[in-house]
């Protein structure tokens, strides 16, 4: 599976990549919103994570962002601090402080 990681904490997104990749995946990486998209207009991808916030002056960006690929039918989770009960029903999602969130963000992507 070719994965896009959108996540703008350099250390964090460095370890779910590895994680990722030693899984057989290949994964891109990019650090803010503006570099995923041109990411995804010279590539395709099978599935996208996005951080629920990516630039902390425009708090919930990533959050939007994974609304708006979901409305154009991209296969995208959610992987975020923010509390589950605020992530609408049906947004696929993994919380971040969970202990087994690398392994809950490849099971849900491969059940998308």
């Amino acid at each position: 599976m070719k994965i896009l990681y959108i996540e703008d904490h350099e250390q964090l997104a460095k370890t779910v990549q590895g994680y990722l990749q030693d899984h057989g995946h290949e994964v891109v990486w990019a650090d803010k919103i503006s570099r995923a998209l041109e990411e995804m207009s010279n590539d395709r991808f099978d599935g996208i994570i996005c951080d629920g916030t990516l630039d902390p002056k425009n708090r919930n960006d990533g959050f939007r962002f994974v609304q708006q690929l979901l409305t154009q039918g991209k296969k995208v989770v959610l992987f975020s601090t923010m509390r589950p009960v605020d992530v609408p029903e049906g947004m696929p999602f993994v919380w971040k402080n969970s202990k087994d969130a690398p392994d809950l963000l490849l099971e849900k992507l491969l059940a998308l």
